[in-house]
C-alpha cells in the first residue's frame, strides 16, 4: 500500500484503461482513498504542509521566518547598502542626506538663517511641534498612532544624516488624526555664520509623509514620502514667510532638476532641484 499523503494517477496505457486525468489520494491516518481530479488541482499549502508534518512545528516555522525579516532588514540589507556606497561612491553629489547605512536620501531644500531660538520660536508661531526622539516609549506611540488613529502631533522621524551627522532637531505638523500623514522638516547646524550676531546657517530638508508603509531597501517599517517635493519646500517656506518672522525668501542650486530620484526608503521623488533660502528676523 502507497504511504499515506501520497497520491497515485491513472494515465495513458495503464493497463485496464485510458487516460482518465484523474488522481486518488489518501489523507494521512486514513485508509480511505479519495479521486481528485488531477489536471486543475493541485496540493494546497496546507495539505503539502500537513503531509510534511511541519504544522506540527508551526511555531518554529512562524519564529524562524520573523528571525529572518529582523536579520534582512536590520543587518545584511542595510550592511549591503554600505558596501554598495563605498564602491559608487557620492559622485559629487552634496546635497543630498543619507540614511546610516550611507543610502542617499532627501535632498536639502530649504535653508534658515538665524539663531537656534530664533529658529525654534518661528516654527513654534508656524504651529509646527518638535519631533520627539527616538525612544521605545514614542515608538510604541507613533505605531499605536498609525494603526488605531490616534494623534501623535511630535511622534519620532527616523535619522537622517548630512556631511556625516545627524539632523539636529526636526519639526512637524500634523495631519488629520494620527502620525500616517505629517508634513516634517529635518535641520542641520552648518557650523558657519551669516553674520556676527551668532545667526547660525541651517541646512534642512522637508517632505510629505504620506502613508505608513515598509523600507522598499530594508524591509524596517517607515513613512512614504509624497514624490513633490517642490510643494513641500513652498509649503513650509509660505507657512513661515506667513509669521512675518523672516524675510524675503529667494531661491538658489542645489541638487539639481531631477524627475526620477529616490530616498532611502526607496520612495519615488522629483524637484527642480533649488534651495528656498530664508533669513529670519532678529528677535523672536
Amino acid at each position: 500500500m502507497a504511504p499515506a499523503g501520497s497520491f497515485w494517477s491513472r494515465k495513458a496505457g495503464d493497463a485496464g484503461g485510458s487516460d482518465t486525468g484523474l488522481s486518488i489520494y489518501r489523507e494521512p491516518g486514513l485508509q480511505s482513498w479519495s479521486w481528485a481530479s488531477q489536471r486543475p488541482c493541485r496540493p494546497d499549502l496546507r495539505t503539502i504542509l500537513t503531509a510534511t508534518g511541519m504544522t506540527k512545528h508551526r511555531g518554529l516555522v512562524v519564529f524562524l521566518s520573523g528571525l529572518l525579516v529582523v536579520l534582512l532588514g536590520y543587518s545584511l540589507l542595510p550592511r549591503a547598502w554600505q558596501f554598495h556606497e563605498r564602491r559608487v561612491g557620492s559622485r559629487g553629489i552634496v546635497w543630498v542626506t543619507h540614511t546610516k547605512q550611507g543610502i542617499p536620501g532627501d535632498p536639502i531644500n530649504i535653508t534658515l538663517q538665524g539663531s537656534q531660538t530664533e529658529v525654534a520660536c518661528l516654527f513654534h508661531r508656524a504651529g509646527w511641534l518638535p519631533a520627539s526622539g527616538i525612544t521605545a516609549r514614542s515608538s510604541m506611540k507613533i505605531v499605536d498612532s498609525v494603526a488605531f488613529h490616534r494623534p501623535d502631533p511630535s511622534a519620532p522621524v527616523s535619522a537622517l544624516y548630512f556631511e556625516g551627522r545627524r539632523e539636529d532637531f526636526a519639526f512637524e505638523k500634523e495631519v488629520g488624526n494620527s502620525a500616517k500623514e505629517r508634513h516634517h522638516v529635518r535641520l542641520w547646524r552648518s557650523g558657519a555664520a551669516s553674520d556676527t550676531n551668532d545667526r547660525t546657517i541651517w541646512f534642512a530638508s522637508a517632505s510629505f509623509d504620506r502613508a505608513a508603509g515598509v523600507n522598499h531597501y530594508t524591509f524596517r517599517a517607515t513613512h512614504h514620502i509624497d514624490p513633490n517635493l517642490d510643494a513641500e519646500r513652498d509649503f513650509l517656506s509660505n507657512a513661515l514667510v506667513a509669521t512675518g518672522r523672516t524675510g524675503q525668501p529667494t531661491k538658489v542650486p542645489g541638487i539639481g532638476a531631477t524627475q526620477s530620484g529616490h530616498n532611502g526608503g526607496g520612495d519615488r521623488y522629483f524637484t527642480d532641484g533649488k534651495i528656498t533660502v530664508l533669513p529670519l528676523k532678529l528677535g523672536c
